[in-house]
């Protein structure tokens, strides 16, 4: 293993050691563990902390996954990135709440990776936040003078993506337009199949 695993991974487990902050009550993961803890032991170099997302990719226990949530809330895009592509490759679906939570904080342009991580995780509870999502960008002020389509396709392939898990969902497809009108009726017929 090389050098820098090394360390990546002396990091992490002195993070974890020092937070000392249990897990939920309810077993489930810490969406905001102790942030000055956590960020004075973050690897200070992007590119290191960009490393730790992708090796944190194929573990599957909770304190790693807390890791990758601090990381999809990184202030640098590309170290945000590749925790939502490590969080989509563990596709970790028992902690799906821990994920929706996360992803309530992130600012807007950091939004679609974690859209696409989502359908990594097809449980009711996802399909629900992501037409909820999908409603509020479809609501969002600046959409009918500027429709920004990028986080509505993520959202719309996500629910295409988790739909083989739902029989009611299942031949839903992602817009091929990019537009406003094309995702209301996107949304309206997941919601209309939801209803039977």
């Amino acid at each position: 293993m090389k050098n820098v695993n090394h360390k990546v991974l002396l990091i992490c487990s002195f993070t974890l050691s020092i937070q000392c902050c249990p897990l939920w009550a309810d077993d489930s993961v810490s969406p905001e563990p102790s942030t000055n803890a956590t960020k004075a032991l973050q690897p200070s170099d992007p590119e290191t902390r960009i490393q730790l997302a992708k090796q944190l990719a194929i573990e599957h226990d909770a304190n790693s996954f807390r890791i990758l949530l601090n990381l999809l809330k990184d202030s640098i895009s590309g170290v945000s990135y590749a925790a939502a592509g490590a969080i989509e490759h563990r596709g970790d679906k028992q902690f799906d709440k821990e994920l929706i939570e996360a992803i309530k904080v992130l600012p807007k342009e950091n939004l679609w990776p974690a859209y696409r991580a989502e359908k990594s995780y097809p449980t009711k509870q996802t399909v629900n936040f992501l037409l909820e999502r999908l409603q509020a960008e479809i609501d969002s002020p600046d959409a009918k003078n500027h429709f920004d389509e990028r986080n509505s396709f993520y959202i719309a392939s996500s629910l295409e993506s988790i739909s083989k898990f739902f029989p009611e969902l299942n031949g839903i497809k992602t817009p091929t337009e990019n537009t406003l009108s094309a995702y209301k009726l996107f949304q309206a017929d997941v919601q209309r199949r939801l209803k039977r």
